[in-house]
C-alpha cells in the first residue's frame, strides 16, 4: 500500500510506500482516505482529551494518559481501517505526525525510538495498567534495545505489574533494565523460544529486587559498572538459566556474591 508521508504548503501529497515513492492510482486513493481518517480522529481525540479534563502540552500532569489515549487512537485507525499494513508502521508514524496536536507529540530519540509508536505500544496495555508507571519510566523501558524490538515482554510485563509489589518504581524499572541489558548482551532475543526470553526477564527482575533489598549503593556508576562487569563475567550461568539448568533465584545469588 501508499501513505501520505507529507503535506506541503500547498496541499500537495507526498506518498511513500515500502516498495519506494510512488504506488498506484488506486494505492494513492486508499493513502488519501487514510489522511482523512487520521485527520477526523485525531480531531475527535483532541476533543476527547478536552471532555477527560487532560491538558496536553507542557502542563500535562499525567502524560501516561494523554498518551495512552493518543495511541489507542492510533491502534483502532491502524487495526481497524484495513489500510496499513504491518510493514508500513514507520510510514503511518510520518502520516500521523502531520494530524497530531503538538502537544502530543515529542522528538523521537532515535531511528528506532519513535514517540508515536511508544504511545502505540503503551495503548496496548490496558489503561489502568498502563497508568501505574511514570511516562518517564515507560521511556526508559522502551529504549531498552531487548524491549525496543521484543514485543513478548508486553504480556510478561502486563502480570508483573499487577502482582509484583514496587515493581513500577523508578528504582525499580532502571534497576531491571539495567539487569535486563546485561543478561541479555550479545543474545539475539528472536533466537530465543518464549521459555528461555521469560528466564531472562524473570532473572533480571529477581536480581534487581535482591539488589534494591540488599546493601548496595545501586544509584552510583561505579556499581553499574561493577554490575556489568560481573554479569558479563558469569556468561555460563546466564547460559544455565537461559536453558533452565539453574533458577533465576540462583542467578541472583551468584551474581550478588560477587559484588
Amino acid at each position: 500500500m501508499t501513505i501520505i508521508v507529507e503535506i506541503d504548503k500547498n496541499g500537495k501529497y507526498l506518498f511513500d510506500s515500502i516498495k519506494g515513492i510512488g504506488g498506484s492510482e488506486e494505492d494513492k486513493k486508499k493513502a488519501i482516505q487514510l489522511n482523512e481518517i487520521v485527520k477526523k480522529r485525531l480531531i475527535q481525540l483532541t476533543s476527547r482529551l478536552k471532555n477527560l479534563r487532560i491538558v496536553v502540552g507542557n502542563r500535562t500532569r499525567n502524560k501516561v494518559e494523554a498518551y495512552w489515549e493518543f495511541g489507542l487512537t492510533l491502534r483502532k485507525i491502524f487495526l481497524e481501517s484495513g489500510l496499513v499494513e504491518p510493514s508500513e508502521k514507520k510510514l503511518f508514524w510520518l502520516n500521523v505526525g502531520i494530524h497530531a496536536p503538538e502537544g502530543l507529540l515529542a522528538k523521537d530519540r532515535g531511528p528506532n525510538r519513535i514517540h508515536v509508536a511508544y504511545c502505540f505500544r503503551l495503548a496496548g496495555y490496558p489503561k489502568k495498567i498502563a497508568l501505574k508507571r511514570k511516562w518517564s519510566e515507560w521511556v526508559y523501558l522502551f529504549d531498552s534495545p531487548f524491549i525496543n524490538y521484543e514485543e513478548r515482554f508486553d504480556s510478561w510485563d502486563k502480570e508483573k505489574i499487577e502482582t509484583e509489589q514496587n515493581y513500577t518504581s523508578r528504582e525499580n524499572t532502571r534497576l531491571f533494565i539495567q539487569c535486563l541489558n546485561s543478561i541479555l548482551s550479545g543474545v539475539e532475543t528472536k533466537d530465543l523460544n518464549d521459555e528461555e526470553i521469560v528466564r531472562c526477564y524473570d532473572g533480571s527482575l529477581k536480581l534487581s529486587k535482591k539488589l534494591i533489598t540488599g546493601d548496595y549503593q545501586n544509584d552510583s556508576d561505579n556499581f553499574k559498572i561493577m554490575l556489568k562487569k560481573v554479569i558479563s563475567d558469569e556468561i555460563n550461568s546466564i547460559g544455565k538459566l537461559i536453558d533452565g539448568s539453574i533458577t533465576s533465584e540462583e542467578l541472583a545469588k551468584v551474581i550478588t556474591s560477587k559484588i
